[in-house]
């Protein structure tokens, strides 16, 4: 439990208070309050944003995504804040927020700080935007918006409005806007790479990198020639190990990026269990993960009646029914409907694969190997495989 150090005798806000300190004032492993406070988050599972006098983002540390700081400031709005005793406790969409205005560098500022797992009382989360604050002071922290960042955290959060209202100063036109990516890598330089490709082939990259994550939006400049070839570098990029890469092109201005944001983000973590043998999504990856994780989650009916695609299968025993369903699974999610490539995977001849997919076929009365497979069956199998995944975590 984070912070919550009840074996060294403290109570859970104290434990909260001590957990922070430790890293806000180490001024040995952290060289600025951003990180000091990035390190003291994720240790200690709070967020911080930071607002000017108008309500306008300046800096923040976020360490979930669960709701908007869009939506945050449109209710804070209607409250008004004043050096009280407690913090101001706001719901924003079952997420609870507590607001306080602060002073940095005597500037009057508007802060709110997130309880990620709901587990403080407002006294408590009053007393760490109190240490917050004074650590601003102590690091001499002067909050500086950087526009074009602030730009590109409006359209990860799928703000639109907020885009727009920063695109002068970010120096920013939407119409040029062509395309989104996240990349995941341990190391910068890795999306570095692909980013200095993008840009050979014309193309203008506003990218940040947070958490582990550089993110970024694609500039075409209305050159029509370079966003679509941003699909080919994206087709053609060899990630190195343990990177992943999603990527959306083809949409228009600071909507379609948040929207494209947006599904990256609901469908990331489904899109790789899905396809375990891919580095790099994109959008009818996402959508397929996206469509197969709601209907996993959400609609029990609908899963059985994709479940029933496997009804044929019955009749085999347990062995043989696994053998030809991963073989499919394979053929269809992970090998472009290419034997060859089925039977590397599997590890055996492609003769082996084609008399599994003829048995498959026999079963099914389906033509898997003349032409492309039925969508509803991919569908199908994506379900399969968030299920296994699903068993696998609860049996941990």
């Amino acid at each position: 439990m984070p912070a919550n150090r009840t074996a060294e005798g403290l109570t859970r806000g104290d434990a909260l208070i001590h957990g922070t300190i430790k890293d806000l004032l180490n001024f040995e492993k952290y060289t600025s309050f951003p990180d000091a406070l990035r390190g003291a988050a994720i240790a200690n599972d709070f967020q911080m944003i930071l607002l000017s006098a108008d309500m306008h983002p300046v800096f923040s540390v976020e360490t979930r995504h669960r709701t908007t700081v869009g939506a945050a400031v449109r209710l804070g709005k209607d409250y008004t804040f004043s050096k009280a005793a407690v913090y101001t406790k706001i719901d924003v969409n079952g997420i609870l927020t507590y607001w306080g205005p602060v002073t940095v560098q005597e500037q009057p500022y508007l802060m709110f700080v997130v309880d990620n797992e709901d587990q403080y009382s407002a006294e408590e989360m009053t007393r760490l935007g109190k240490l917050i604050e004074l650590a601003m002071q102590m690091w001499h922290f002067s909050p500086v918006q950087d526009a074009r960042n602030e730009f590109l955290r409006a359209l990860r959060r799928n703000n639109a409005a907020m885009a727009y209202s920063l695109r002068g100063e970010a120096g920013v036109d939407p119409a040029c806007i062509a395309g989104v990516f996240v990349v995941r890598a341990a190391s910068p330089d890795e999306a570095e790479s692909l980013c200095e490709s993008l840009e050979r082939a014309g193309l203008g990259i506003l990218r940040m990198h947070e958490e582990g994550e550089t993110s970024g939006i694609l500039l075409a400049g209305g050159k029509a020639e370079a966003a679509s070839g941003a699909a080919e570098i994206y087709r053609t990029y060899e990630p190195g190990e343990g990177t992943t890469v999603f990527h959306i092109t083809g949409i228009r201005g600071p909507e379609g990026a948040g929207s494209a944001f947006a599904l990256i983000q609901a469908a990331r973590e489904a899109a790789c269990i899905i396809h375990p043998q891919q580095a790099v999504f994109g959008r009818y990856d996402l959508a397929l993960a996206r469509s197969a994780a709601l209907i996993y989650e959400q609609d029990p009916v609908q899963r059985q009646e994709y479940a029933s695609w496997f009804d044929p299968f019955r009749d085999l025993t347990a062995a043989k029914r696994k053998q030809l369903l991963d073989t499919l699974e394979v053929f269809l999610l992970d090998a472009a409907q290419s034997t060859q490539q089925t039977a590397q995977l599997l590890g055996v001849h492609a003769n082996t694969v084609q008399y599994r997919l003829h048995r498959v076929e026999e079963k099914m009365g389906l033509s898997l190997l003349q032409g492309p497979a039925e969508p509803g069956l991919i569908l199908a199998l994506a379900l399969r495989r968030l299920e296994r995944a699903d068993r696998s975590r609860r049996q941990r």
